[in-house]
């Protein structure tokens, strides 16, 4: 389940989309992403497996519940590694710094990342007090 650095791009550009509007087309992210639309086709494929995104007739993406929780952190992650990026004398444009940092995000052990997803998921037993227990 892991995602490599274009996969978490793809992922983050729609979770952007999605923070206007509900319904995303596949030119919509290909816009953002300045790509053609056969590569966005190409890549929702391993989105969808992985149960990231979810397709509908007439090309409109949808985040999972998943897909949204671990694209919101996956963003919080680029942003602190591109706020924090260290000057290394290279002269990196901005956009090598963000592709480093999506580097850097898709080299993170991601199976923590689904293990927190998971953990909202886990749900406990309330606990009845005596009292509860005789209403019953």
């Amino acid at each position: 389940m892991e995602q490599n650095p274009a996969q978490l791009r793809y992922l983050a550009a729609i979770y952007e989309i999605s923070r206007r509007k509900l319904e995303i087309s596949s030119v919509e992210v290909a816009g953002v992403l300045h790509v053609s639309k056969p590569a966005v086709s190409r890549m929702l494929g391993p989105l969808m497996e992985q149960n990231l995104i979810v397709k509908k007739p007439y090309g409109r993406i949808y985040l999972t519940d998943q897909g949204a929780f671990l694209a919101r952190l996956y963003q919080t992650q680029r942003e602190k590694i591109r706020a924090n990026f260290p000057d290394i004398g290279l002269g990196l444009t901005q956009e090598e710094i963000e592709r480093a940092a999506d580097a850097a995000v898709a080299a993170l052990p991601q199976e923590k990342f689904y293990r927190r997803y998971q953990a909202l998921l886990k749900t406990e037993e309330p606990e009845y007090t005596d009292a509860d227990k005789k209403e019953e």
